[in-house]
């Protein structure tokens, strides 16, 4: 009898260590300003590695981290202890620093930098949820000082759609919609820096492979003679419940392997939620992994479009 009483009372205990061991909080990160949910802000914690907010701008926190840090471009970063956490999180404004540019003087006509449509080799490359693909640009005279209208890229089509045996993971795609943003930063010595626009989220049926286009006309975004930095950031997957999938998901934009007459370029591989020493040249990863007696001479970078003024 005492000890079914006692197995008994070790089984309660152990629920409720795990109930205890698995709480979580519902909270949700807003604009102080507007009271609008600020959607696929970044979430940095000491013991996870990082997510978004959900497209309502909503996050679950298990109740063993103790801090946690928010992010979203046009917001002052906060950092908060888990103690101090409500339910509604309000993000402060801040303006975003346009940089000054020298502006070309003479009135041109409008300048057409096609996407390319067709790559031979390396017409993609793979993206993982969580990271970004970076091309750094650094114009020649006939771009620098040019306003940027419009941004055209490529998500090229899902492998499934060309091997399709995973059937589950073939209905998981088709069920939910893959989100990407456009990042564009600033150029110093080379390298991407500051960043100073963030699109709204895109959400992309990769699974057939989607085109995209931003409008920048109202943006006043230059291509400095410094250069500027055009990313695609994979967020994740996005289920019909809302939730993000970050599990074994991964799309392919579209790269070119040339050089153009427009801007010298060189792409980047960030992961978000790592710091900047994890920044990886595309080129040398692909160089890399080659296998052996393949020259490693590749020049892969990201394929964008640009309508400029």
């Amino acid at each position: 009898m005492k000890q079914n009483i006692i197995f008994k009372c070790f089984i309660i205990l152990f629920l409720v260590a795990s109930s205890l061991a698995n709480a979580q909080k519902q909270l949700v990160v807003v604009s102080q300003n507007t009271k609008t949910p600020i959607a696929f802000a970044t979430i940095k914690t000491a013991k996870t590695a990082g997510f978004y907010t959900n497209e309502l701008g909503q996050f679950t926190l298990q109740d063993s981290i103790k801090s946690i840090t928010i992010n979203c471009l046009g917001f002052e970063q906060q950092t908060l202890s888990i103690n101090t956490l409500q339910d509604t999180i309000k993000m402060q404004e801040k303006p975003i620093p346009i940089p000054e540019i020298v502006v070309r003087e003479t009135a041109e006509k409008s300048l057409e930098i096609p996407l390319k449509k067709r790559n031979k080799s390396f017409g993609s490359l793979l993206l993982n949820s969580k990271q970004e693909l970076i091309l750094v640009a650094n114009p020649y005279k006939a771009v620098a000082g040019r306003k940027i209208n419009r941004i055209n890229g490529l998500i090229k089509k899902h492998f499934f759609m060309k091997h399709a045996k995973k059937v589950r993971a073939k209905k998981q795609l088709l069920g939910s919609k893959t989100v990407i943003r456009l990042n564009i930063y600033t150029v110093k010595d080379g390298f991407f820096a500051d960043k100073i626009y963030s699109s709204k989220a895109l959400k992309i049926a990769t699974f057939y492979g989607e085109s995209f286009s931003i409008d920048l006309s109202k943006e006043n975004i230059y291509f400095a003679k410094e250069g500027l930095a055009f990313a695609i950031e994979y967020i994740g997957n996005v289920c019909p419940n809302k939730k993000i999938s970050y599990k074994n998901q991964h799309i392919r934009p579209a790269t070119v392997s040339k050089q153009n007459k427009y801007y010298k370029a060189k792409t980047y591989l960030k992961y978000t939620f790592k710091n900047l020493e994890h920044i990886v040249p595309i080129n040398d990863l692909i160089n890399s992994n080659l296998p052996k007696g393949v020259k490693p001479n590749f020049d892969i970078n990201l394929n964008f479009g640009f309508v400029l003024d």
